[in-house]
């Protein structure tokens, strides 16, 4: 859900002084993080058994974020 309201936020910055380069850019290093926390915690040796759901649920914040400022472009 927060995948389609995100987008608002990132069309908002991209016209601002941000600019849509930058807005991409920055946006796109947040949706890369998100990946890389969810893929983390998807690992058991890593969080153990069983896993915690935070980790999962930060990471997929951070993919709707990152969405949010690649979608409008």
């Amino acid at each position: 859900m927060m995948s389609y309201l995100t987008p608002i936020m990132g069309g908002m910055l991209g016209d601002s002084p941000l600019g849509k380069f930058r807005t991409i850019l920055y946006l796109s290093i947040v949706y890369c993080l998100g990946n890389a926390l969810t893929s983390i915690t998807a690992m058991t040796p890593v969080v153990g058994d069983p896993p915690s759901p935070a980790g999962a649920f930060v990471g997929l914040l951070l993919i709707a974020i990152g969405t949010g400022g690649i979608k409008p472009w």
